[in-house]
Order: structure tokens, then sequence, then C-alpha cells
């Protein structure tokens, strides 16, 4: 019994240390840096609404592009030039698909622009390009 009484103390002593560690690492925001953390929240909060969301345009599409699957040639047609796919074409984050040329004129240099169709903004980075003749 006295061998039992005198490990309590220990493990009474472990858990206190344990929860004053924990204790000490709590972030508290004071009243008056409540609106600046807000403001700050809010934007990454938007920032990662925006990946998510062009991430799941790129894997719906290539959900859509693995159902398919291209023989060939893609038949499905560029929204701007009505003419097919064909072997290599070009798709935004937001998951439509255009021809190259027609890419060339959406998308002249190195600036942002907007998806002809869904009007989101694209950076340059952000276009992929399929070629299935390879």
């Amino acid at each position: 019994m006295a061998a039992s009484s005198s490990n309590k103390p220990k493990v009474l002593n472990n858990w206190e240390q344990e929860r004053a560690k924990k204790i000490q690492t709590v972030n508290l925001i004071s009243h008056h840096e409540l609106r600046p953390k807000l403001e700050e929240l809010k934007i990454e909060y938007a920032t990662a609404l925006n990946d998510f969301n062009a991430h799941h345009g790129q894997l719906l599409y290539l959900h859509q592009l693995e159902k398919k699957e291209y023989k060939k040639q893609n038949e499905d047609e560029c929204p701007i030039c009505h003419q097919a796919l064909g072997k290599a074409w070009c798709v935004l984050i937001c998951g439509h698909s255009y021809c190259p040329e027609c890419m060339k004129h959406v998308c002249p240099s190195s600036q942002s622009f907007l998806c002809p169709l869904c009007r989101k903004a694209m950076k340059p980075q952000d276009i992929s390009f399929v070629d299935i003749s390879l």
C-alpha cells in the first residue's frame, strides 16, 4: 500500500506539469488585436478557398478526361472557335478547355487574364497543356 500511495503524487505532479506546459502555449489575443486578427483570418480563408476551387476544378476535369479515354483525338469543341480540340488543347484551372490558337489570343502576354466562360481570374502558369499525340 505504501508503494501505491508514493506513486500517486508523482502521477499528479506529472499531470500538473503537462497542464502547465499546455497553458503556457495558449496564444491569447487582446481585445485590440481582435479586428486585425479577424481580417488576417478572412484573407487566409479566401486564399484557401480559391486554392481549393482551383484544384477541385482540375480534379473534376481529370476525372472527366479519364472517363472519356481519348484514343486518337478529342472531339470536344473549343468554346471560342467551335473547332474540335484534336490532339492538343489547353486546360485552365477552372476546368475549361480551349484550343492552343484561341488560348494565344486569350492570354497573349504574361499578365493575368479571365477565363472566357466563367470569368475566373487566371495567370499564365495556371494553363495546363494536354497532348495525346505523345
